[in-house]
């Protein structure tokens, strides 16, 4: 009920797509650090799925474990955020 009186739930949409967009572009730098320029730029090319896969794989390497723990934790606030718009829109249907 809270989240539909202060609308708390396009709050959270942005903050999770913000997160999503920083960790991405942390991703994206340790590919160029790292002499993966060739990976940087399919990163580039294809957000935010290719980025995920790529930063998990490499994320040992590239020493960014954490940062991909916090990405993947922002993907699944955004997908339960957007089920909650979505359930509270067909709800208004009713």
């Amino acid at each position: 009920m809270i989240f539909a009186y202060l609308n708390a739930s396009e709050w959270l949409m942005n903050v999770c797509i913000g997160g999503m967009l920083l960790c991405w572009l942390i991703e994206v730098t340790a590919a160029f650090r790292n002499n993966a320029p060739g990976l940087g730029l399919f990163s580039l090319l294809l957000p935010p799925i290719a980025p995920l896969i790529i930063g998990c794989i490499y994320a040992r390497e590239w020493k960014i474990g954490q940062v991909m723990i916090i990405y993947i934790g922002f993907v699944f606030g955004l997908f339960i955020t957007l089920l909650y718009t979505m359930y509270r829109a067909a709800e208004k249907l009713n």
